[in-house]
C-alpha cells in the first residue's frame, strides 16, 4: 500500500470527510499541511495531530505539492483561480492533484490557467468512503502529462491500495463520474428492489443476508445497506452530493453525444429525496425514501 520514496511535504486543500482523512493518514507518513475555510475542520486536523493552516496563503508557502478535495466546481474555482487562490499564490514547479469530483471541462481550465503560470496539474479522482481515505485504502485516478505522473505516483500509491493512470487532462474526471452513475444506480435499484421485498413481508434483516449473498449484490449494497437498514444515515456520502454528481455527468453526456435516459430518471429520484429533506443524510437514505414512498411506517433515521 504505502510507497517508498514520498517525502515532500504536501498540503491538502478541504477537510470534509475526504480531505480530512486524507490529511490525517498523511500526517502519519510525511509532512502535512491542511487548509479549510471552515474553522471547525482545521480545528479537527491540529486535534489528531496535524499541522492545520490559517489560509491558502500559508499553506501554499508551506509546500509545494497540494492535493485538493472539494465538494463543488465553484469551491474548486474559488481555491484555484479566486483573486487569492493558486493560480495568484502558486510558484513554477509547483503541483496541483486536484481529487474533487468535477466536470472534465473544469478540470481543463484549471490546468491550463495553472499550467501557464509555470505549475503542474494532475487530473485526479478516488473511490472509496471516508474509512478508506483515512486508511490509505482508496482507488486513485489521475490523468496528465506522463512525466508528471511518474513523479507524483508514489504520493498516489501512500493515498490508495489501487492506483490507475490514464491519458489527457479530463478523463480521470470523466470516469469518476462514469463510476459515481453505476454506484448510485446500484443503490437506487437495490432500494426500490428491497422495498418491494419488504412490502410482501419478508423481515429486513432475513431479505438482506439473502440478497447480500445473490446474484443482484453489489459492493454498495453488501457495505451499506446493514445501515440503512438500522436507520443509520450518517453521511459517507451526502445524498446532495450524489445528486450534483447525477448533474455533471448528464451535462457531460450530453455534450458527448451519449444518451444517459436512465441516469435522468434517477437523478429526479435522488433530488425527490433532496427535497424530502435527505439532503444530508448518506446516499443510501434513497431506502427510508423509498419506504416512506411505499405508506411503510418511517423509521426512526439515526444520523450520527
Amino acid at each position: 500500500m504505502a510507497a517508498v520514496g514520498w517525502q515532500e511535504a504536501v498540503g491538502v486543500i478541504g477537510l470534509g470527510q475526504m480531505g480530512g482523512g486524507m490529511a490525517r493518514f498523511l500526517s502519519g507518513q510525511v509532512a502535512t499541511f491542511g487548509y479549510d475555510v471552515r474553522p471547525e475542520a482545521r480545528e479537527a486536523l491540529s486535534r489528531a495531530g496535524g499541522r492545520s493552516c490559517s489560509s491558502l496563503e500559508e499553506l501554499a508557502a508551506a509546500s509545494r505539492v497540494w492535493v485538493s478535495s472539494l465538494p463543488d466546481g465553484a469551491a474548486v474555482r474559488t481555491a484555484c483561480l479566486g483573486p487569492r487562490g493558486l493560480e495568484s499564490l502558486g510558484r513554477p514547479g509547483d503541483i496541483l492533484v486536484e481529487l474533487s469530483t468535477i466536470s472534465p471541462d473544469e478540470i481543463r481550465e484549471v490546468a491550463a490557467r495553472l499550467e501557464a503560470r509555470g505549475m503542474a496539474v494532475v487530473d485526479g479522482s478516488v473511490t472509496g468512503g471516508p474509512e478508506e481515505a483515512a486508511t490509505g485504502r482508496m482507488t486513485v485516478l489521475a490523468a496528465g502529462e506522463p512525466g508528471l505522473l511518474g513523479r507524483v505516483r508514489p504520493l498516489l500509491e501512500l493515498l490508495g491500495e489501487h492506483v490507475h493512470l490514464l491519458g489527457a487532462v479530463g478523463e480521470a474526471k470523466a470516469v469518476k463520474l462514469v463510476n459515481n452513475v453505476m454506484s448510485l444506480g446500484n443503490v437506487l435499484v437495490a432500494a426500490e428492489a428491497f422495498t418491494l421485498g419488504l412490502k410482501a413481508g419478508v423481515p429486513a434483516e432475513r431479505l438482506y443476508a439473502i440478497l447480500s449473498t445473490a446474484g443482484g449484490r453489489s459492493d454498495h449494497f453488501v457495505r451499506r445497506f446493514p445501515r440503512a437498514i438500522r436507520g443509520d444515515l450518517a453521511p459517507g456520502f451526502a445524498l446532495a452530493l450524489g445528486v450534483k454528481d447525477l448533474r455533471l455527468a448528464l451535462d457531460f453526456a450530453r455534450q458527448a453525444g451519449s444518451p444517459l435516459p436512465a441516469t435522468a430518471v434517477m437523478e429526479e429520484l435522488y433530488a425527490m429525496a433532496c427535497r424530502a429533506g435527505r439532503g444530508e443524510q448518506d446516499f443510501v437514505a434513497i431506502l427510508a425514501q423509498y419506504r416512506e414512498w411505499a405508506g411503510m411506517a418511517p423509521q426512526a433515521d439515526r444520523e450520527a
